[in-house]
C-alpha cells in the first residue's frame, strides 16, 4: 500500500485536484493524517464545491478525531456551523 500510495503521489496527472484528493482518500484510508490533511488543505484552497459533497464520505472517518478535521472544514466551506443553519423543516406527507 505504501508503494502505491508513493506512485500514486509521483504520478503525473492532468487533473492535479483529481490527483490530490485521490492521494487525501488513500492517505486516510491508510491513516496517514498529516499526508491526508495537507492535500486537503491544499484542495480547500483551490476548489471549495469539490468538496460539499464528500464531507460525510466515511473514507474520511480516521480523520474525523482529528482537531485538523474542523479546521479544514472551516476553510473548504463546509463546517459543522454552515450546515446548522441550514434551516430544514419539511412537511411529511401522514
Amino acid at each position: 500500500a505504501e508503494a502505491l500510495l508513493a506512485d500514486l503521489e509521483a504520478s503525473d496527472f492532468f487533473d492535479q485536484r483529481t490527483q490530490k484528493y485521490l492521494v487525501a482518500k488513500a492517505a486516510a484510508w491508510m491513516d496517514r493524517k498529516d499526508l491526508a490533511f495537507e492535500n486537503l488543505f491544499e484542495l480547500a484552497q483551490t476548489d471549495q464545491d469539490y468538496f460539499r459533497r464528500r464531507v460525510y464520505s466515511p473514507v474520511w472517518d480516521n480523520l474525523r478525531d482529528d482537531p485538523r478535521w474542523n479546521e479544514w472544514r472551516e476553510a473548504a466551506g463546509v463546517s459543522q456551523a454552515r450546515f446548522d443553519a441550514i434551516e430544514f423543516d419539511p412537511v411529511l406527507p401522514e
